[in-house]
């Protein structure tokens, strides 16, 4: 157990960046979009606090929560990048890749009934089902040249975390060669994070969003 001196202490400012600007921006994108195209938009908030932020205490109190998340910490210098993500580029095992396509989501509220009611509605949205498809297709479409007797899941199931849920697919096939740089590069990043089309979107947000996105999304793991 960490000792309660070592929370996080309190917030002296947030502040969004760019604000103005990303509200214009989500509304051009808005009017380029229509049912078969999607774009990711990331943005960025500032949030200052009144004493150093304790790295340990944050994982320790993300540890406790999301359970069906990957967590992780990144230090170079004097910067520390950490994430909590549910989602899986892809594994590696004994020849087989493995994968999830993680997309659509909606709120946890920890009422059975309330939540048995919303997981049915979801799992019948059209919105969210066309989200999740279009993530399972790019996946299948990038991991092809790669990899051969693919399977997964033909209905999308439920990933469940503290506060919300997630359509997901199981996506796994047998390596052609013990080589998967090349899949990796070709993965990343899924519609999930940039949109679909997935070279289209990317090629958008390149040319409209504002800064670079750093490690956000990046690839992290063990080769």
């Amino acid at each position: 157990t960490i000792d309660s001196e070592f929370e996080i202490g309190n917030i002296k400012r947030i502040e969004d960046i760019y604000k103005d600007e990303w509200r214009d921006l989500v509304k051009d994108t808005i009017d380029v979009l229509d049912e078969h195209k999607k774009i990711v938009l990331a943005r960025k908030r500032l949030v200052m606090f009144d004493k150093n932020i304790n790295i340990p205490y944050i994982l320790q109190k993300a540890s406790q929560g999301e359970h069906n998340s990957y967590l992780f910490v990144l230090e170079s210098q004097d910067s520390i990048f950490f994430s909590q993500t549910p989602e899986q580029l892809m594994e590696v095992n004994n020849g087989i890749l493995s994968t999830k396509a993680v997309a659509g989501t909606i709120k946890r509220t920890h009422q059975d009934e309330v939540d048995k009611e919303n997981i049915q509605a979801f799992l019948n949205d059209d919105k969210n089902l066309n989200e999740h498809r279009f993530v399972v297709e790019s996946i299948l479409n990038d991991i092809a040249p790669y990899v051969r007797d693919i399977t997964f899941n033909e209905t999308p199931q439920i990933l469940t975390n503290d506060h919300l849920y997630h359509l997901y697919t199981k996506i796994k096939g047998q390596l052609e060669n013990d080589s998967y740089i090349g899949l990796l590069d070709n993965l990343h990043p899924t519609p999930a994070l940039g949109g679909y089309p997935k070279a289209e979107a990317i090629e958008y947000i390149e040319q409209n969003e504002f800064g670079t996105r750093g490690l956000y999304g990046a690839p992290v793991g063990y080769i």
